[in-house]
């Protein structure tokens, strides 16, 4: 069974303790946060600030998906932010190496994303040097609907994993929900990121044990 993400861009802010409350209750494995700076993308989401109140609010593990340009100068702020996880893009760091060094040295699961145009050869050199890797399946800088190439991609990714022997878990994020759950799981998805499927229900429990269990 896949580990389920509640990606927090989709939760209702006003009531963040309540949300955060019912996410705990449903038995929730992670919660995911869309950092945008506006640059990266034209978007602009949970700053500083809403992650330390996150942060403050659950013990829930944090992974923190950085969609900014020159994600080297602020690792400093989110891993004093306490959060389990620290993604970013590769497009937007022309050497991922150092800054994937210093989120692991200091204790925190470095991870890479790349966006649905970006080959996923790209990623090979630093494999063994991630904890996750998350091939979105919808272009946050676009817009686009879900890439169906997405399932090839993971695919790809759990063949590296295995003639490798390495590690890393691969995150399905975008585009997840009932209709795609089955094949992205199939394709070797070990954790699936719902913002929509959970958060547009009335019963987190039931949402989540959807997206688990198929």
């Amino acid at each position: 069974m896949p580990a389920i993400l509640a990606s927090l861009r989709s939760a209702d802010f006003t009531k963040l303790e309540e949300e955060l409350a019912a996410l705990e209750r449903a038995g929730i494995d992670l919660l995911h946060l869309d950092i945008m700076d506006g640059k990266f993308c034209d978007e602009v989401s949970l700053p500083l600030e809403q992650v330390e109140l996150i942060r403050r609010l659950t013990d829930l593990p944090l992974d923190a998906h950085l969609m900014v340009e020159n994600p080297e100068q602020v690792l400093d702020d989110w891993i004093a932010a306490k959060v389990q996880r620290i993604s970013f893009h590769l497009e937007a760091c022309e050497d991922p190496g150092p800054a994937l060094a210093r989120i692991r040295k200091a204790g925190v699961t470095p991870g890479l994303v790349i966006l649905p145009s970006t080959a996923i050869e790209s990623l090979i050199p630093w494999l063994d040097q991630v904890g996750v890797v998350n091939p979105l399946g919808v272009n946050p800088v676009e817009k686009t609907g879900f890439d169906e190439a997405t399932y090839d991609r993971i695919e790809a990714l759990k063949q590296h994993r295995t003639e490798r022997n390495l590690d890393f878990l691969i995150q399905a994020d975008g585009g997840v929900w009932e209709k795609t759950r089955d094949r992205l799981v199939d394709s070797g998805a070990d954790e699936l990121v719902g913002g929509f499927p959970i958060f547009s229900t009335n019963d987190y429990l039931v949402a989540v044990n959807d997206l688990r269990n198929g």
